[in-house]
């Protein structure tokens, strides 16, 4: 038998010719119409004609309506008519090229029938063969709906023939399986069958024609090739940061991932398109530009082409996202309120934010010092230094929202300065000693570890004076007047002004002082000057008294006793003292009573 040869149909001019690619070619010569006469073959570079007996066994005739079905079909005509010997359209010339020709009637090529070997054999050409065919039916067009030729996987199609075969049965093949069948109207030349599940491989379909009486002819479509792919799965869709918390403002880089490469993948919140993007070719994942997080509900689906036809994937699941306000800058104060302290002193630095609840770190030049969490209620948190060292603090704060830990900007730097502190005073008098006559002045010196300071003296917890120090000097003395002394417990402060603060210090060891009453070269001057004017006044009474006396004794004596005498001369005095008289006169009248 003849291997088989692929036939393609060509029209020409005398009638069909069927060529296929080892050059075999079959025609219809003579005929009154392109679709009717005598079988002619090309072989081996030559035209022959087809013998319609066999004379193998005796004289038989071999060429019937199944040979004529497989020439029609094989010309691009209809179902045969008839099958004639007797060479009905003509005697051919040349050679005879085969004899005992028979066909099963689904060859699709004469070449495919049995026959003796194609050859050139010189026999009559009496019983030429020839064939009358039915016009040419109309093409049989196969189409899918969807119309493509990929399909995915569990996917439903229809299917649909079309040709000139109203109210005829229609089969549709998968390869060389029979998969469906369907009649077309009587007024139309469509039927359609539906495969709830299609696979993968080459559909076609064929129209059946029954003349009556006549063998069935068949038309057949084109092949078409279906091939089927996985389908396109529901994206997932990833945040990054993993979240679904965001603080306005922030940005987030969002991707989207499917099955298939080079897909074209669109972001959607809400129901807001909001842009779209293409996965490289090797990936199956696109990222989307960055950019600031609105709330709402975030998806996305991808497009793939696939055979020229675009698929859309299922939505992916929605990602909720809700925004925040930011985390403020904290802010830091200090109690006391100042940027300088002594050495040994504490403090308490408060931290504040605008979430309640949050977890405060604080800082100093670099490193952690410690954490503490601010009441549930309150976006504060105060760190009690027991000692406050030197260096630049700060404070942070992170708070958990929506399971995600959010941190805050960095506080403004808050420089500290540490200094030694004000040592107690020392105090001493001038001169050294703890017991001060009365009325006597003294000098009392206070000094401290800082110079210029400011020193304030006190006496029994009452203030006395204070005594700015000299810049250059650590030293105040005190100068007293001898009033302003008096005894007492006396002690000293001072106060210096470092870096916009003043320091206190402790108070002094106390002095106790005491007046002392025993005389001094004071109190003996003043003693013997008093003795002195003593001792004078005296001397100068009795001086007086003596000299009255030598004048009485001068006066004459008068009558008069001695005991009224004297009385009436001590009036007289009297009055004389008191300017009621003269001294003469008294003189007189003594000296005249002192006769009588």
């Amino acid at each position: 038998m003849k291997p088989f040869l692929g036939f393609l149909l060509v029209i020409v001019l005398e009638g069909k010719t069927a060529e296929c690619a080892e050059g075999v070619v079959v025609k219809l010569v003579n005929g009154s119409s392109p679709c009717a006469g005598r079988v002619e073959v090309h072989h081996d570079r030559h035209w022959g004609t087809v013998d319609g007996y066999s004379y193998d066994y005796g004289y038989v005739r071999t060429w019937d309506m199944k040979a004529a079905a497989v020439v029609c079909k094989e010309v691009g005509c209809g179902a045969p008519r008839s099958a004639s010997v007797g060479a009905q359209f003509g005697k051919g010339s040349g050679y005879i090229i085969t004899y005992n020709v028979r066909c099963r009637g689904n060859e699709s090529a004469l070449s495919e029938c049995h026959s003796v070997a194609w050859d050139h054999y010189f026999r009559s050409r009496s019983n030429d063969a020839g064939v009358t065919c039915s016009d040419p039916l109309q093409k049989i067009a196969l189409s899918l709906k969807p119309d493509s030729r990929v399909l995915l996987r569990g996917q439903t199609a229809d299917i649909s023939c079309t040709g000139r075969c109203p109210g005829r049965k229609f089969s549709f093949f998968r390869g060389d399986e029979l998969i469906g069948s369907g009649t077309a109207p009587e007024r139309s030349n469509t039927a359609a069958v539906t495969l709830p599940v299609i696979g993968a491989g080459k559909y076609w379909c064929e129209c059946a024609e029954r003349p009556a009486g006549r063998a069935v002819a068949l038309t057949a479509s084109e092949p078409v090739g279906i091939s089927v792919r996985d389908p396109l799965v529901k994206p997932t869709m990833s945040l990054k940061p993993d979240a679904r918390v965001f603080l306005k403002g922030e940005v987030a880089a969002i991707s989207c991932s499917g099955n298939y490469p080079g897909s074209k993948f669109s972001l959607h919140r809400d129901r807001e398109f909001i842009e779209s993007q293409e996965a490289p070719a090797d990936s199956g994942t696109a990222a989307f530009t960055p950019t600031a997080v609105s709330p709402g509900k975030y998806w996305c689906q991808y497009t793939a082409l696939l055979g020229g036809q675009e698929f859309t994937s299922p939505e992916s699941e929605r990602q909720a996202i809700s925004t925040r306000d930011p985390l403020q800058k904290p802010s830091v104060s200090l109690r006391p309120d100042t940027r300088a302290f002594a050495k040994g002193e504490g403090a308490d630095i408060k931290c504040s934010g605008n979430y309640p609840g949050s977890r405060f770190d604080l800082y100093r030049d670099g490193d952690l010092i410690t954490s503490q969490a601010a009441p549930a209620r309150i976006g504060a948190a105060t760190f009690a230094l027991a000692e406050i060292a030197a260096g630049k603090y700060w404070c942070t704060y992170t708070k958990r929202l929506g399971g995600r830990a959010f941190t805050s900007p960095e506080s403004e730097r808050v420089g500290i300065a540490v200094w030694d502190a004000l040592e107690k005073p020392t105090i001493s008098l001038m001169p050294d000693t703890r017991s001060v006559a009365r009325g006597e002045g003294t000098a009392i010196v206070c000094s401290g570890n800082y110079p210029g300071g400011n020193f304030s003296l006190y006496r029994d917890g009452e203030f006395i004076a204070s005594q700015p120090a000299r810049e250059d000097n650590n030293t105040a003395t005190f100068t007293t007047r001898s009033e302003e002394v008096g005894a007492g417990t006396y002690w000293c402060t001072y106060t210096k002004r470092i870096g916009g603060r003043e320091f206190a210090s402790p108070e002094s060891e106390r002095v106790g002082s005491s007046e002392d009453e025993s005389w001094t070269r004071t109190h003996i001057a003043g003693l013997a000057l008093g003795i002195a004017t003593t001792v004078a006044i005296t001397l100068f009474v009795l001086g007086f008294f003596m000299y009255r006396r030598e004048v009485k004794v001068r006066v004459a004596p008068q009558s008069v006793p001695t005991a009224e005498a004297e009385r009436t001369y001590t009036d007289m005095s009297l009055r004389n003292w008191n300017g009621s008289g003269d001294g003469a006169t008294a003189d007189r009248f003594y000296a005249a009573t002192s006769t009588v």
